[in-house]
């Protein structure tokens, strides 16, 4: 632990960072646990954790540290509690306990709608949203080694029972549970090269295909002993996500690890390994490339849980039909990944890595020289700092989501306080990844303003002369610069678009609709990105001072409650307000100021770029109308439930016919999203990506009949 809370504090040295300079190990404890488990290693995000973490013992506060995590259906806020313990600060139950007695009540002040702005109170507000109901994970962090796994449930079990709401669950992260994610995280190791199962019995297996995968049942202890040698080295490489702690699943595999291993193989549904080749000698399965791609958890508990007798697990051996075609080698695997474990909790982010247009994305911008992390250990895999040492060269699919969706889509409050929803809502996922037929330069000339609102942000900091309002906004409105920009450029670029708002006003439904439009196809910037910082910095000031201040104060002035991150986290307020203020500068002569700011650095159109323009910008006004006609469709109750019971029925008779099963036609979820999105041709089913696994597969097979079906229920598209 010594060494990693050195590289931390060494980290932030080298980025001439001063938070800990001189701290204790408990605030490096915090920092370190943040540096790997929200930003995966990643040094670049050092300013982000000092953001989100705010140490100190003052007041009680023993909340330190605040995030949001990823989900496909809520929104959970991470409070942390850092806990070093030495020999000067043994560990002490009762000091557990304090310590999450004194975090819950400041919670419970926030539901009753209490905000004291006393200590790290007023940093909890940030994340705080009085609209919906908040899910919290208290979670205590510390260096505290268990004695064994007996201690180790025991502490789980002792800190999850003060809970006293259930919207509040509490979790511990011990020493072992950091030094696991850690490993994961920065090993290189994509698969286990060579290792051994043992069988139940000789030749007690049933194959499958040409390629000759099997099915067979494993010995417990033998699992073990892969896991104990390989977990943190290629074991679960391919696993979509990492060990997820939940207390009723725990529970449940410990008690039949524990007291009912002859049951183990019938409730549970085993583990799935992929592998490129294997060879099964008498009682031994020999395996070679392999890695596990379901069954991580069951996999790490048998690894932990001490058990005295043997029993049996269920095991698919998948052999790899595409080994020596790298590209569907990885297509394959993550499809059996992807389908394998759908049916369990994950992030939302993890479950759509494999498909295409995301896959798409990272070769893409890969030709930039970006890297892209699509999976959480992605970034494991290469030697980030060496092969990619920019700032704007290191990204996740998820931020850019976030980005594309504040930008193109002008939802700069939906881009940061619905992350998640973005991903998992196939109408947002469709409107950001279905159509990535443009110039990704915009994306990097996008990241690059990023790269540099980030070093605005430390120099704002450094500011003494900096008030409230400037540390304040900046620091939560990242996404309401962004997209104040790319609405800027979208005015610079097109007379036709500033017409199209005199006559429809720029704050209308059609005019929100239309501006959330792409309407330009090249990149931001007439120069590279270390040309840009100076006339960047002055952009932030002129869209801060113009825009975004001089709306908040307006809006302060009648809600003087109001806090920084409440405005930035809807799209009300930029939208009506922001957007307002942006086309008065454009509509008719252009503010002199303006002008003057954009000519130094944004990117001169060509007549070829021109004619591109004004095509989407009419594209987008025709768009309109097409949005009008697919809205009085969905409102046809009666046309939906039409539809939804034809593609039920059809999806019956295939089962009746060939006895295949429904979910692999389609399962439920794709029928709401077949009905909701109706896609009348093949080229729209890839392209509203109707299915979340096997898509090639489905839409060859059954592709045809369901876009007839849907053509004879809400007929054809209107041109």
């Amino acid at each position: 632990m010594d060494e990693l809370l050195n590289k931390i504090t060494n980290l932030y040295a080298k980025n001439e960072m001063n938070d800990l300079v001189n701290a204790n190990n408990e605030k490096k404890l915090l920092y370190l646990y943040c540096f790997y488990h929200y930003y995966n290693g990643d040094e670049d995000y050092l300013y982000e954790i000092s953001d989100h973490c705010r140490y100190t013992k003052e007041f009680q506060n023993y909340a330190q540290g605040f995030f949001e995590e990823e989900s496909f259906d809520e929104k959970i806020i991470d409070v942390l509690l850092p806990y070093y313990v030495d020999e000067n600060n043994p560990f002490s139950k009762e000091e557990l306990r304090f310590m999450i007695a004194q975090t819950q009540g400041m919670i419970f002040q926030y539901q009753r709608g209490v905000y004291t702005l006393a200590g790290n109170d007023s940093l909890l507000r940030e994340y705080w949203d009085k609209d919906t109901k908040n899910k919290v994970v208290i979670r205590v962090i510390t260096n505290y080694e268990a004695s064994d796994f007996d201690e180790k449930v025991a502490l789980q079990s002792y800190v999850s029972s003060f809970s006293q709401d259930e919207n509040i669950s509490i979790e511990i992260i011990l020493n072992d549970d950091l030094d696991d994610e850690i490993n994961q995280l920065t090993s290189n190791k994509k698969c286990v090269e060579y290792g051994e199962l043992t069988l139940d019995r000789k030749d007690n297996y049933l194959s499958y295909g040409e390629e000759n995968s099997v099915i067979v049942n494993i010995k417990a202890s033998s699992l073990r002993e892969n896991y104990m040698r390989y977990g943190k080295a290629g074991l679960l490489a391919m696993n979509l996500r990492f060990y997820v702690p939940n207390k009723k699943v725990d529970a449940g595999l410990e008690n039949t690890i524990r007291n009912k291993g002859e049951y183990f193989w019938y409730f549970n549904n085993g583990i799935i390994i992929v592998c490129d080749d294997y060879k099964i000698e008498d009682a031994t399965l020999k395996l070679t490339n392999f890695s596990i791609v379901n069954g991580g958890q069951t996999t790490r508990m048998i690894g932990v849980i001490p058990f005295d007798k043997d029993f049996m697990i269920s095991c698919k051996v998948i052999k790899n039909k595409y080994k020596d075609n790298q590209e569907e080698s990885v297509r394959f695997v993550s499809e059996v990944a992807e389908a394998s474990n759908t049916q369990k909790p994950i992030n939302s982010t993890d479950i759509i890595a494999n498909r295409y247009e995301q896959r798409m994305l990272k070769e893409k911008l890969a030709e930039l020289d970006i890297f892209v992390q699509i999976k959480r250990g992605d970034n494991a895999m290469v030697n980030l700092k060496e092969n990619y040492p920019l700032p704007w060269q290191k990204t996740k699919n998820s931020e850019l989501g976030q980005i594309l969706y504040a930008t193109i889509c002008q939802k700069p409050g939906t881009a940061r306080n619905s992350k998640a929803k973005i991903f998992s809502d196939p109408k947002k996922y469709n409107a950001v990844f279905s159509d990535l037929n443009f110039d990704f330069k915009i994306i990097r000339d996008l990241l690059y303003f990023k790269a540099y609102y980030a070093k605005w942000l430390t120099s704002i900091k450094k500011d003494r002369l900096a008030d409230n309002y400037k540390k304040g906004l900046p620091r939560n409105g990242f996404y309401y610069f962004i997209a104040s920009f790319m609405l800027m450029l979208k005015f610079t670029y097109s007379t036709t678009l500033t017409e199209f708002l005199k006559t429809n006003g720029p704050t209308t439904e059609k005019g929100n609709f239309v501006i959330s439009q792409r309407t330009f196809d090249h990149r931001l910037f007439k120069y590279e990105f270390e040309d840009l910082q100076k006339p960047l910095f002055e952009l932030f000031e002129l869209i801060y001072e113009r825009y975004i201040l001089r709306v908040f104060r307006q809006m302060r002035e009648a809600s003087p409650e109001l806090a920084y991150s409440n405005f930035t986290k809807t799209d009300s307020n930029y939208l009506n307000n922001i957007v307002l203020n942006i086309y008065d500068d454009f509509a008719y002569e252009l503010n002199s100021r303006v002008a003057s700011c954009l000519s130094h650095f944004i990117y001169v159109e060509t007549d070829e770029d021109q004619l591109k323009t004004e095509e989407l910008v009419q594209r987008a006004i025709q768009n309109y109308d097409l949005k009008g006609q697919l809205e009085e469709e969905e409102t046809s109750d009666s046309l939906t439930e039409t539809l939804k019971e034809k593609l039920k029925s059809y999806r019956y008779e295939i089962y009746k016919a060939k006895g295949i099963r429904a979910y692999k036609i389609f399962s439920n979820k794709e029928l709401e999203t077949l009905v909701s999105l109706r896609p009348r041709t093949i080229e729209e089913l890839y392209k509203f990506n109707c299915f979340s696994s096997y898509p090639n597969t489905k839409i060859r097979k059954y592709g045809d009949d369901i876009v007839e079906i849907i053509r004879s229920v809400v007929g054809d598209r209107e041109d």
